[in-house]
């Protein structure tokens, strides 16, 4: 299981990873940590505006697993 990580502060990070129930985040945010699986669960989490840089950040970086997931297969 390959494990990827997006630091987006020095007190926000989210590690994500695919299993056979497809893909889970940890999400660690300012002292407190939840184990989600659904994006708009995470971003609810985090709340981070729309318009922000750390925002910007966090969507492409979803986007790119988003991709990653499309590109490979689970199994």
């Amino acid at each position: 299981m390959k494990y990827d990580k997006l630091t987006l502060s020095q007190h926000t990070t989210i590690e994500t990873y695919r299993d056979h129930n497809g893909r889970a985040y940890v999400a660690y945010s300012s002292g407190a940590s939840v184990f989600i699986r659904d994006v708009a669960e995470l971003r609810r989490f985090l709340k981070i505006s729309k318009g922000l840089p750390m925002r910007e950040r966090l969507d492409e970086w979803l986007a790119d697993l988003q991709e990653k997931d499309a590109a490979k297969p689970q199994g």
